[in-house]
């Protein structure tokens, strides 16, 4: 209505020329979700099951503090290795492989417990990655005390549904599930991540499969595909398969170094302390052997006893033998200041008694680098630890390389054919004709292989949502930009909601969406030789409402799309001509 005008003079109007813009929400936002060190804010605030945002891993480690500190031990090269379910095997402990200090004796490298807990290393991955923004859902501690936190379904699908409950992340990933106890357990957290990202239609679950991590290189890991399989086919309706992607097999990385493990990852109690001092006693034996025992009378012969050998020591009484006695003096003095002080070191020397006190002890970190200095092969063991820790669930990693491309290439590309940082390797070697049943089996449920090349090293080989036998949502890509596009429109139509449902608002609409989708077409995010053929906007009387519509309060958008695929199979087909042939 135009304005009442009553006192003379000049009067300025900024009428609008374009419609309001639409712009892109943010895609790779990922929700993490697993057991922290701590779970507080500034204000010492419990942080427990209460979405926080961060951005940064400095900021994760300020308010969830760091990682579990696993114990280790040495035991006889043929000690238990683990089956391929934990709960079948009669030892409580884990067994990752043999580990050598001086290339020649050999020792089992036990972890004490199989309970691991991976979101810190996991959000490492991420950054490695190039993630930024994301969400944290802390579980809760994963300890108490000295006493690891038990990894429980029940806390997943709580946190799900705080997730669930809010607006931002564009992905859900538990690196920490994989640890449950039970394939049942595992399957229902997967059902409980599917049927939430279906629900929202904002987001994306990164799964990972359970038991995975137990395999060992030689041993079959199809029946770990059927148990993933059979879990969510039982429980999610292929309706919701594409809001879930997959990832085989678990990831050898270097996101843990050798320098952060210290002499507190090893367990000291009983036999486990005098076992690793005699493992470091060997190697300083070979590397400071004792001389050889001097003659009490150089240059004498030896006495004999009628029957021409030599008694024993030349008649001297026999030394009671020692730890020490293998060891020439710089090697005693190296396993009397180091390898005998295991177990007695601290984290923190206590404060002195004055200013001119001298603190007692000697810390986990000095003592830590004392024996990698002066032990050979201490360093190996550092590392075959670290090695450990690096095994990891693909969640953390993909969402970092998910992250990458949309700032790189867009959304609309797939995140694959491409490494990914801190990997040294896949877990698990798949041949090609072992990736036919991953990625295009007959019931669907398609899961990304990461496979290693030769001169190209690992990627990501596989672009597939688990609805693989769909051909509207079968890749990532597609189902990721067409919640890019729906989410995009629907926060900017939120302004429209009360609007006059007239044809001038319609025009509106159509206008902001055609002006988003056109951008998205330059950039390449749509197929099509032109607008007409990418995209095509309508809303209005006769054509997507009717009276009825327009007397109840509905206005109906219609958007039709049409989205880049992937080139994932290429065929080149190669003929011979004839000389002067056609």
């Amino acid at each position: 209505m135009a304005s009442q005008y009553k006192t003379p003079g000049v009067y300025i109007q900024e009428p609008d020329s374009f419609p309001p813009s639409i712009v892109g929400v943010d895609t790779a936002v990922p929700c993490f979700i697993g057991y922290t060190q701590q779970a507080t804010d500034t204000d010492k605030r419990a942080l427990t099951l209460i979405p926080k945002r961060i951005e940064s891993m400095a900021e994760f480690v300020q308010f969830y503090g760091r990682g579990y500190s696993q114990k280790y031990y040495l035991a006889a090269a043929d000690a238990e290795a683990p089956a391929n379910d934990d709960a079948a095997t009669t030892s409580p402990d884990m067994n990752w492989g043999n580990v050598s200090l001086d290339g020649n004796t050999s020792y089992a490298l036990m972890q004490v417990g199989k309970t691991v807990f991976n979101l810190y290393n996991s959000m490492r991955l991420f950054y490695a990655n190039g993630g930024g923004p994301c969400y944290v859902i802390s579980c809760g501690a994963f300890e108490t005390g000295d006493t690891p936190t038990p990894i429980s379904a029940d806390d997943f699908e709580d946190a799900l549904g705080v997730c669930e409950s809010f607006v931002g992340p564009t992905m859900v990933a538990i690196p920490d599930a994989i640890q449950l106890p039970d394939k049942d357990q595992f399957a229902n957290v997967t059902a409980r991540m599917l049927r939430s990202c279906a629900k929202t239609g904002d987001r994306i679950a990164l799964l990972d499969i359970w038991g995975a991590n137990t395999i060992q290189p030689r041993e079959d890991w199809k029946p770990k595909i059927i148990d993933f399989r059979n879990g969510v086919a039982s429980q999610v309706p292929p309706e919701m398969w594409r809001f879930g992607v997959a990832y085989f097999p678990p990831l050898v990385t270097s996101v843990v170094s050798p320098s952060e493990i210290d002499i507190s990852n090893f367990a000291t109690d009983g036999t486990n302390k005098t076992t690793l001092q005699a493992a470091l006693l060997g190697v300083l034996s070979a590397a400071y052997p004792a001389p050889p025992p001097a003659s009490a009378n150089p240059g004498d012969k030896p006495v004999v006893n009628g029957n021409d050998k030599p008694p024993a020591n030349n008649g001297k009484p026999a030394p009671t033998p020692t730890a020490l006695t293998a060891l020439n003096a710089k090697g005693q003095t190296i396993y009397t200041s180091y390898v005998d002080k295991i177990g007695t070191s601290l984290a923190v020397l206590p404060k002195p008694a004055d200013a001119t006190s001298v603190a007692a002890g000697i810390t986990h970190k000095q003592l830590t680098s004392a024996l990698t200095a002066t032990v050979p092969g201490f360093q190996n063991l550092l590392a075959a630890v670290a090695a450990t820790q690096g095994v990891l669930p693909t969640s953390g990693a993909i969402a970092g390389v998910w992250a990458t491309n949309d700032a790189s290439r867009g959304v609309w590309n797939a995140p694959a054919n491409v490494g990914i940082a801190t990997m040294v390797m896949p877990k698990l070697p798949i041949a090609g004709d072992a990736q036919d049943d991953l990625n295009v089996p007959p019931q669907g449920l398609a899961i990304n292989a990461i496979r290693t090349f030769q001169g190209r090293g690992s990627l990501i080989w596989g672009a597939r949502t688990l609805d693989s036998l769909s051909n509207d949502w079968r890749y990532i890509q597609v189902r990721r930009t067409m919640i890019y596009v729906e989410q995009s429109v629907k926060q900017a139509l939120d302004a429209m909601v009360f609007r006059p449902n007239t044809a001038q608002t319609w025009v509106t609409v159509v206008s902001m969406i055609e002006s988003f989708l056109h951008g998205l077409w330059a950039s390449g995010g749509l197929m099509g030789n032109s607008p007409a053929q990418a995209y095509n906007v309508v809303a209005g009387l006769g054509s997507t409402m009717t009276p009825d519509d327009v007397l109840n309060g509905v206005m109906r958008v219609q958007v039709t799309l049409q989205m880049v695929h992937p080139a994932e199979f290429i065929e080149l087909t190669f003929k011979q001509q004839m000389l002067g042939g056609a």
